[in-house]
């Protein structure tokens, strides 16, 4: 456990890098809350925890739908992304249905299917974070770092629209 612990820190820090994409990312996702724009979801796996938390979460974000139920793609509206990969071929058909609006992908590490979306989170979380004596790795906390990368955009959305209420 002190070694999972011990990493995890270290993926938790190497987030604060991203600190001007998430307060960029957050004023366009309250633009989308104020502005009657929707708010879309894809969640790969695992991942789909942050879309429970969106929908029956105490920390909900409003106005939140999954990706499927978008039919038309608004400059209002807000996708987001929380993949495993940034290389799927569906998340690129995810990211392409979409296309118009603004798109905030977090995934291990940036890819060819990640490319053209308007801000890239890196969570990295690309292997296990525990060796095993056989020299395989277990651990891999995605759906841990994309609830922390969750609860730093909803924490400053929420700051923003408190300004607007």
């Amino acid at each position: 456990m002190k070694i999972f612990d011990t990493q995890l820190k270290g993926l938790l820090q190497k987030l604060d890098q991203f600190e001007e994409d998430f307060e960029d990312a957050s004023r366009m996702l309250a633009q989308s809350i104020l502005g009657d724009g929707a708010v879309y979801w894809y969640t790969e796996e695992e991942l789909d925890g942050i879309f429970l938390q969106t929908q029956m979460g105490t920390d909900a974000i409003t106005k939140s739908a999954r990706i499927e139920e978008c039919t038309e793609a608004h400059p209002i509206d807000t996708a987001l992304f929380f993949a495993k990969s940034g290389e799927s071929e569906e998340l690129r058909a995810a990211l392409e249905k979409v296309a118009g609006m603004t798109t905030i992908v977090f995934a291990p590490k940036a890819g060819a299917a990640t490319e053209g979306a308007s801000f890239v989170i890196e969570t990295g979380v690309t292997r296990g974070l525990i060796p095993m004596e056989d020299g395989s790795r277990v651990g891999e906390p995605h759906l841990l770092m994309a609830l922390q990368a969750y609860y730093r955009l909803y924490f400053l959305v929420t700051e923003i629209l408190e300004e607007y209420a």
